[in-house]
């Protein structure tokens, strides 16, 4: 996994909630980099930040394995 200079992100387990575990920069910029490696790897953008994102009481960040699979929905809705 690609941690885009940010080590803390490469010890999560998918149990993990990114609020708990990273900072709120660092929530951004996985937000950020997620997208641009998306973009990089399918040659088109697709936006992951929407009104879910930061609730807390339905983030897919509040459980890494829900960002995984909410960034695979994404992609899959295109």
């Amino acid at each position: 996994m690609d941690t885009w200079g940010r080590p803390e992100l490469g010890a999560l387990g998918p149990e993990d909630n990114l609020f708990e575990k990273i900072d709120s920069f660092a929530v951004v910029e996985l937000l950020l980099e997620t997208e641009s490696e998306i973009e990089k790897a399918l040659g088109r953008y697709i936006p992951l930040a929407d009104e879910s994102i930061l609730d807390s009481t339905r983030s897919p960040l509040l459980r890494i394995q829900n960002w995984f699979e909410y960034v695979a929905e994404a992609v899959n809705r295109g």
